[in-house]
């Protein structure tokens, strides 16, 4: 703010709202920023003081949010008469559906954070509520089934404290890929999209991140995963830090400032 930039944050949708928060709903999350944006403009005490010139900045679950709006608000803003000019996002969960979808009574083989497994408490659960045609259920035990009641009502800190050093395969009566037409309605919901992007995109991410497993993945595999977005994404830049998950975002404004004024001139 201190920059001169007006900050508009929205709250995800079902969090004091009607309906459950749904984790990691690429769509709905996009839908609703440049929603909120759209709004802040026609507010009595901003019309016209705003600029119609716009960014979306994200962490951790909002670092996903972003790519999802990057990949859609081009368009979507030019119909609202507004200016989108790129994204950043740090701390960004990438490839969650690959873990869910190989989650099952063997899988994973040993307990894991609490973290982990409550992000994969809260993503069956929002999945759950919005495709209630796939019987998601079927594939849960009846410890399954409390967790993901659970999530739908615990806040991040006593549902981690729930589960830490779980063993959640005990979540599963078989595996979760196996629920039929869950697989690719699963990949609609959450995948992180890898290209598509027409602004300027920057990924900041910490070595030493432990609170995601996407960062752990990114680090094994991530020259297969930057030539995703970069092969075809010309205007996406990756950037690493040797940070942990929150250090990340404080490291990354050396570069990320930049980044803003740049996109923004």
């Amino acid at each position: 703010m201190s920059q001169g930039y007006a900050v508009v944050a929205p709250d995800y949708t079902g969090l004091g709202t009607p309906g459950l928060m749904s984790y990691f709903n690429g769509q709905a999350t996009a839908t609703s920023v440049v929603d909120a944006v759209v709004a802040a403009q026609s507010l009595d005490s901003t019309a016209g003081k705003l600029s119609t010139r716009w960014a979306v900045v994200g962490q951790s679950q909002g670092g996903g949010a972003a790519l999802h709006v990057a990949h859609d608000a081009a368009g979507r803003s030019a119909d609202a008469g507004l200016n989108y000019r790129g994204a950043v996002a740090t701390g960004a969960p990438a490839y969650i559906e690959e873990l869910a979808l190989v989650s099952g009574p063997s899988f994973p083989p040993v307990p894991l954070g609490g973290s982990i497994n409550a992000y994969l408490a809260y993503s069956i659960a929002g999945f759950r509520d919005a495709h209630p045609e796939i019987d998601v259920d079927s594939a849960l035990t009846d410890e399954g089934r409390r967790i993901a009641d659970a999530a739908e009502t615990s806040c991040l800190r006593e549902l981690r404290q729930a589960l830490n050093a779980t063993n959640i395969a005990t979540a599963f009566s078989r595996p979760l890929a196996s629920v039929p037409g869950l697989e690719r309605a699963l990949r609609d919901y959450m995948a992180t999209p890898t290209d598509g992007y027409d602004r300027p995109v920057f990924l900041g991410h910490g070595y030493t991140d432990i609170d995601v497993p996407s960062p752990i993945g990114l680090a094994m595999h991530s020259e297969v995963w930057i030539n995703q977005f970069t092969g075809s994404n010309e205007q996406v830049e990756v950037h690493w830090y040797p940070q942990d998950h929150s250090g990340t975002v404080w490291a990354s404004t050396a570069d990320s400032e930049p980044f803003l004024r740049r996109i923004f001139a």
